[in-house]
């Protein structure tokens, strides 16, 4: 019987350390989970900026056919290539094309900055998550060891006999006049 109080603060303990254990592992998991999305991230930023990358030399061959195009019609119409009216229609046409260019080519830029900027953010979470299960182990640590305390405590309580004063088996006790506690009402007085 004595052993009880102790079999049970053991436990208790073990529990609490199990617990701390699995809330770690949990925010780990959590924690590798978002730096797992902020690659993610970062890839997708790729990827973008790849397909803007790809929107930008289709602009720069959509204005080398539009120059050879116009080269070519005023050639037909006696016209030297990069003379002329046909000169003024192929610069006013590279000056709209490097604009695309280098709208394309920002949008390229801005993609990657944003999924890197993800990542970054992802990455701060996951040290969060680290630092919640670090925190998380070492709380259960910490009630292991209260509950423990506490068992082997009142297993000690238990085993030690008690010194207070017992009334004995037929005995009374009488208490002279109203009783006060700090805190509480008076008591009327009855009967006088």
């Amino acid at each position: 019987m004595q052993a009880i109080p102790y079999v049970i603060a053991a436990v208790a303990a073990g529990s609490k350390i199990y617990g701390g254990i699995q809330t770690q592992k949990m925010y780990n998991l959590q924690a590798e989970q978002s730096r797992l999305q902020g690659a993610r991230e970062a890839l997708k930023g790729r990827i973008a900026a790849l397909n803007y990358n790809n929107q930008a030399l289709d602009v720069l061959k959509n204005y080398r056919k539009y120059m050879a195009a116009v080269n070519a019609r005023a050639a037909a119409g006696g016209v030297r290539g990069g003379e002329g009216s046909a000169a003024e229609v192929v610069f006013q046409q590279g000056i709209l094309s490097g604009r695309d260019f280098d709208i394309t080519r920002e949008n390229a830029i801005q993609a990657v900055n944003m999924g890197l900027e993800a990542q970054l953010a992802s990455g701060a979470q996951a040290e969060i998550y680290r630092q919640a299960g670090k925190t998380a182990f070492t709380q259960g640590l910490l009630d292991a060891g209260i509950s423990a305390f506490m068992g082997f405590k009142t297993g000690k309580d238990l085993a030690t006999p008690s010194t207070a004063p017992t009334a004995s088996a037929g005995t009374t006790t009488t208490i002279a006049g109203p009783v006060s506690y700090p805190g509480a009402a008076p008591m009327p007085a009855y009967g006088k």
